[in-house]
Formats: structure tokens, C-alpha cells, sequence
């Protein structure tokens, strides 16, 4: 195969990457996400400082990345989703370079990219998309890549990412090792450079992970909020992981195994990585990638553990080792191929085609992605109603329904402007950007105030938050209906405040202050 169909190949297995993660454009915001959008939106247009104007526990990072996609796509929640497609398709590159020995070809960005969407979008729903993960192994893998490169500005480089990575999510941490492995041997040994220009890589490594944490730190302490986010990030973190999290040994077993099975059989890559392939190829050109597949393997496991709740979407820093499983298959498989004078175009396309297949044989189990992309089309084509897509975003055991936020955000707009302050007590702080809203309060989510496993200053929280309110009062204040009776997200609570409910939509309940009413 020529040159001109190889590139044409290559694009189209990108594209068949791209279709796969095109529905994702049409998914909402889950609660987390909301988080993440809703601090960012205020952080970057109305100048409130995350942890002291603004309360959640998760590091700046990943509030710099939803900034840095409301800033592009002029606040579209969707935003969000094409910075993720072009993350996975970078992680998807970097991982195909770390998998190059010096003497032969990188293999095909194209085929790993494929693999990682089909992982990813094709698996996970808008639940566990657009969270912290997939950042940490885009990041981390780009740190990685730039710790192998001959130079001290590419080791400069992998610190200050390395360290962009925990300031994403702290479990991320664990990914230093593998990192680090390549800061201290790569382009040392070989070259017969010293001991000591190991060390100056490390040195410089260390100074520009250590800058980049210093430029958040003198950020947040000159706007009186560096106190605050270390508590928050480290204490109130601790705090919460040792009170809320998976029950016990056995269950965290089962966890990961149903994980496991639930990205069947594209899963099986990662142990065909591992088990299989020097039994296929050559073992001196396997085996050392292949250790460094177990040792980001380790690593990501480890940081998915140590936060002690396995959600499904924690497990995506499993996607960094699985990336590169992708690549040492598709690149061993190509050097079978070229040893044998077999085409390697007609080699890539089987690939492909075989990851197609693994992938299209999901679709009758857990994963939805056949079933949502074809109603979103029909949706957008007008052939049916919107309510058919929205019922792919009610997730039932997490009381969660799209539908019903969105006809809130709807009734908040046609009753408010857009100066009026509104607070949406629990957790549902996707309302706030559907209905381009915000809250007075910091806690504009109320769990770290209710939940028996997040009581972490809840005394003092309380006070912030009954303070806040009473500064500046919010015309709308919306309940749900399961809330605790007399906790602050209680409607009752509201009413004490001098609330009148007005309307119920699904489980939430819509109230207006008593003194606008009046004053009309």
C-alpha cells in the first residue's frame, strides 16, 4: 500500500474515532460536572475564588480546563466535550511514541485512538465522561513524553505537566513513578552520559512541577484563599474518603471485577499486553515495554484505590495503561506483519476492523452508546421527539433526570433575570449553568452540609452559608423533595426563611421569596 492510501487509511480509522465520540457533543452536564462548569463560569466572569467564594474539594486543575472550554466555546455546556475528544486523541499519540524503540516506526496513532474511543466514548456515559480522569492521563502521558526527549526544556516541560496532572486530582500522584523511571534513565545510559546530568534531569524535573504548584499558591494567597484551599484539598479530602467509601475488601474486589467485565471484551487488550505478546513477537522488543505497561498499569490501579469508592469513571486512569497496550499490540502486530513482507496498510485495517468488531459486540450488555447515538441523530434530524434523548440521561439510582432540570433551568429563566440571585439546594448544580443562574451562597451544592459522611466543619459551613444567604437574598430557592426534614435544603427550611412554594416539577420543588411578592 502507497503512501497516499496509507494517509487515507490513517484518516479513516481517525474518523471512524471521531463518530465514535460525536454523540458525547449532545450530553449534558452530570452533577460533577456542573461542579466543575459552575465554579469555572464564576472564577473567570465574575471573579469569585475557588475554595473562599466558591466550596469544593477537587485541586484547581480541572477548574483551569472547564475555564479554558467556556472561554473557546463561549460557555456551551458541549465545550467541555470537544476539548475531551481532542484530549483522547492526544493521549492517544503520546502513547504510541513511548511505545517506539529507536529503530523502528511509531505504530498507528490512528488504531489507538480508535481503541481509546471505543473505550471511553463508546462505554462510558455522559455520567462518567468530562470528569478529572481523562485529563490526568492525557497530561501525564504528555509528561511522559516529554521525559524521554534529549534536552532539559523537554524535562522542564514533563515537571511542569507532571504537576498540572495532581493539581487535576491527587490520586493522579502515583503517576510520577513510571514518569519519573524515564526522567532518570531516558537518553542517560545509553548516551554514557554521568550520574550527575541524572541528576540535573531531576533537578529541573522538580523545579518546574515545584513552580507551576507555587504560581496556584501565590494566586490563591493574594486573594486571601491559600488557607482555605489547603484545608479544603487536603483535610476536608481525607475527611471525606475516610467516611465515605466502598465496604470493605470483598466489595472492593467485586468493583473491579464489574469493571473489568463492563468494558468486555475491549478489556481483553490489556491482558493480551501483558500475557501474550512475547509469545507473538520478538521478546527482547517486548519486554520492556511491556514492563512499562505493568508499572502504569500498577500505578493507575493504586490511584484508583486510594480513593476508596471505585466509581466507574475513577477507573479511567486505567485508560493511560490501556493506551498503551493498544500501542505495543498494534506495533508488534506490524512488525510480525513487515518481517513477513505482509502489506502493513492491509495490517493496520484488519486491526481496526478487529476493534470495530470488539466493540460492536458490547453493544447487546451495558453499554449504551449504539442506542443513545441513534437517538440523538433521530433527534437532531427532527425524526423524534427530544424526551426520547433525554431518557438516555436519567440515571434512576441516582434520582438524577435531565428532563426535569431542564424544564427548572426553564421556569428559573421565564421567572428571574439574569442578575437575580437563585440557590438550588442538594446537589444538582448542572441547574445553575442551564439556566445561566448563580448562587449567593458557597455552597451553591449543600451536601458537605447534610451528609453524615462529609460533616467536615459542617458547624462552621452552616454559619458561611446562613450568612451569605442573609447578604444577599436569593428570589428563588429550589428544594428536592427528598431532603432531610429541617436540614437547610429541606423546603420547610425555606419556607421558615419566608419562601412560598410556587410550582413542583418531577422531585423538585420551586420557591419565591415572600418579600418580592408582596412588594409587587
Amino acid at each position: 500500500m502507497g503512501s497516499r492510501n496509507r494517509q487515507i487509511l490513517s484518516a479513516a480509522l481517525w474518523l471512524a474515532a471521531l463518530l465514535i465520540a460525536l454523540p458525547s457533543l449532545a450530553y449534558p452536564l452530570g452533577r460533577d460536572q456542573g461542579v466543575y462548569f459552575y465554579v469555572a463560569r464564576e472564577w473567570l466572569n465574575h471573579g469569585s475564588i475557588p475554595y473562599r467564594d466558591l466550596f469544593d474539594h477537587k485541586p484547581p486543575g480541572i477548574y483551569v480546563i472547564y475555564a479554558l472550554a467556556i472561554t473557546l466555546f463561549r460557555g456551551h455546556v458541549w465545550g467541555i466535550r470537544v476539548l475531551e475528544i481532542a484530549a483522547l486523541g492526544g493521549s492517544a499519540w503520546f502513547a504510541t511514541r513511548l511505545t517506539k524503540p529507536r529503530d523502528a516506526g511509531a505504530p498507528s496513532a490512528a488504531i489507538v485512538a480508535l481503541f481509546g474511543s471505543c473505550l471511553y466514548f463508546g462505554v462510558l456515559n455522559f455520567w462518567d465522561t468530562a470528569q478529572c480522569e481523562l485529563w490526568c492521563v492525557t497530561t501525564a502521558l504528555g509528561a511522559a513524553y516529554c521525559a524521554q526527549r534529549p534536552g532539559r526544556w523537554w524535562v522542564a516541560a514533563s515537571g511542569a505537566l507532571f504537576a498540572f496532572t495532581v493539581l487535576i486530582k491527587l490520586p493522579a500522584l502515583f503517576f510520577g513513578l513510571p514518569i519519573f523511571a524515564l526522567v532518570w534513565g531516558a537518553n542517560a545510559t545509553s548516551a554514557g552520559k554521568p550520574p550527575a546530568e541524572r541528576r540535573a534531569r531531576v533537578l529541573v524535573w522538580l523545579g518546574a512541577g515545584a513552580s507551576l504548584v507555587a504560581v496556584f499558591a501565590v494566586y490563591f494567597s493574594a486573594h486571601g484563599a491559600l488557607g482555605q484551599a489547603t484545608d479544603i484539598i487536603f483535610s476536608a479530602n481525607v475527611y471525606y474518603a475516610s467516611h465515605e467509601h466502598v465496604g470493605g475488601f470483598s466489595d472492593g474486589v467485586t468493583r473491579v471485577l464489574d469493571v473489568f467485565r463492563l468494558f468486555m471484551p475491549l478489556s481483553l487488550v490489556l491482558v493480551y499486553a501483558l500475557v501474550g505478546l512475547p509469545f507473538f513477537g520478538q521478546r527482547a522488543e517486548v519486554g520492556a515495554d511491556r514492563r512499562t505497561v505493568l508499572l502504569w498499569s500498577a500505578t493507575a490501579l493504586v490511584g484508583v484505590v486510594a480513593q476508596l469508592k471505585l466509581y466507574n469513571f475513577h477507573f479511567v486512569l486505567m485508560l493511560a495503561p490501556a493506551l498503551l497496550a493498544g500501542a505495543l499490540v498494534s506495533r508488534t502486530i506490524e512488525s510480525w506483519a513487515e518481517r513477513r513482507g505482509l502489506s502493513l496498510g492491509r495490517v493496520r485495517s484488519l486491526v481496526g476492523a478487529n476493534v470495530l468488531v470488539l466493540f460492536m459486540l458490547s453493544w447487546s450488555t451495558e453499554h449504551v452508546w449504539f442506542a443513545t447515538a441513534r437517538d440523538i441523530v433521530l433527534v437532531q434530524a427532527g425524526a423524534r421527539p427530544r424526551q426520547d434523548m433525554l431518557t438516555h440521561f436519567t440515571l434512576p439510582y441516582a434520582d438524577f433526570d435531565e428532563g426535569a432540570n431542564e424544564q427548572v433551568a426553564q421556569w428559573i429563566q421565564a421567572n428571574s433575570s439574569h442578575d437575580d440571585v437563585v440557590c438550588v439546594r442538594r446537589f444538582e448544580p448542572e441547574i445553575y449553568a442551564l439556566s445561566d443562574r448563580s448562587c449567593s451562597s458557597p455552597f451553591f451544592w449543600t451536601y458537605w452540609l447534610t451528609e453524615p459522611s462529609r460533616a467536615y466543619r459542617r458547624g462552621e459551613y452552616l454559619e458561611a452559608d446562613r450568612e451569605a444567604l442573609e447578604r444577599t437574598r436569593p428570589k428563588i430557592m429550589v428544594s428536592r423533595r427528598e431532603a432531610r426534614v429541617g436540614e437547610i435544603d429541606d423546603a420547610s427550611y425555606a419556607e421558615r426563611l419566608g419562601y412560598v412554594r410556587r410550582k413542583e416539577i418531577g422531585p423538585y420543588i420551586l420557591m419565591v421569596d415572600g418579600a418580592t411578592i408582596a412588594a409587587r
